[in-house]
């Protein structure tokens, strides 16, 4: 290796550390980054969906990354639209399952990318974001939760949701806010659902299994 070449990389890795001390995750086999804080942790996903998941030291809080990649030929402008808004749908009706309601929705444009975007909590059950996108052929939903207080009052969840950044953008999708979902018979529209709406369970199981069981029964009261 020559040292040109070395200074590059290691000026590279350099660049991958955030000023908070931060590392950037990146995935070129899904065409996406993201910021992990420092002192967090990658949690070893066993099966997708989630593609990427870290957590916090004190296991409090939890982000993760779902990349959905529709069969080829199913896609296009309109569908893409239709799937992003349905696993919008999925989230929001999955974490109402467990106590959380909408607290705010939108839309943003962000590192080159269309988002809509979305929160939702519990007063003393704890607050989950999210922001919705699509590029290509490929729809992500990157998702952060605090199991104990708001996410919109941490700096370090905002962060890790503003980090996440696509590679390589291929025909950003141009977005619209669904009203109710439809749940049409597409299986395309109905998987795109149902991955939103289990993800929630996932970011809630990784917090820990008596969290999971706390919002459940929160929802009974």
């Amino acid at each position: 290796m020559n040292i040109r070449l070395a200074t590059l990389l290691a000026a590279t890795l350099i660049a991958f550390r955030s000023a908070a001390g931060g590392e950037l995750l990146s995935f070129p086999d899904k065409n996406y980054s993201i910021e992990m804080p420092a002192g967090w942790a990658q949690v070893k996903v066993s099966e997708p969906p989630p593609h990427c998941m870290i957590k916090s030291s004190d296991g409090k809080r939890v982000a993760q990354v779902i990349v959905y990649d529709p069969p080829s030929g199913d896609t296009g402008e309109r569908d893409q639209a239709t799937i992003v808004g349905e696993l919008l749908n999925g989230v929001k009706k999955g974490a109402r399952k467990y106590g959380h309601e909408v607290r705010t929705e939108g839309a943003v444009s962000a590192n080159g990318l269309n988002f809509l975007t979305l929160e939702m909590g519990r007063d003393g059950a704890g607050s989950m974001a999210a922001r919705l996108t699509a590029t290509g052929k490929t729809v992500y939903l990157v998702q952060v939760l605090h199991s104990q207080g708001e996410v919109s009052q941490d700096a370090e969840l905002r962060a890790v949701l503003e980090s996440f950044r696509v590679l390589k953008i291929v025909d950003p999708a141009p977005l619209s806010r669904p009203e109710v979902s439809a749940r049409p018979s597409s299986p395309l529209f109905r998987a795109s659902y149902q991955i939103g709406y289990y993800s929630g369970y996932f970011i809630l199981a990784a917090v820990g299994v008596a969290l999971l069981v706390r919002a459940l029964r929160s929802r009974k009261t």
